[in-house]
């Protein structure tokens, strides 16, 4: 099994400036942008549409990302139709290793 079928489904984009950011692709790439609730840290979040697929831009230090993310791509989601398969495809597949 691979990841044949697999989409993008979220990408989590850190900023110095999400405004500007936010406002930068949606004026240059046409993105059509909406803020949702940013959970248990109040406030909204601009999250812009890419196809199927969505584009939050967060600040660093945001609990929506990783605690020492700078600027950049924090994260990544694929959409996948069979989870469990892809889960045992990993792991038969990926040297496990400790965390650095």
């Amino acid at each position: 099994m691979a990841l044949a079928g697999a989409r993008l489904g979220w990408v989590g984009l850190v900023s110095s400036d999400v405004a500007a950011t936010a406002a930068a692709l949606e004026r240059v790439l046409g993105l059509t942008r909406a803020d949702l609730p940013a959970g248990p840290a109040g406030g909204t979040v601009p999250v812009l549409a890419v196809g199927a697929a969505a584009l939050a831009v967060v600040p660093a230090g945001h609990p929506m990302v990783s605690p020492a993310t700078k600027s950049g791509v924090d994260h990544v989601a694929l959409c996948v139709e069979d989870l469990g398969g892809i889960l045992v495809h990993l792991v038969e597949r990926t040297p496990l290793r400790g965390l650095p």
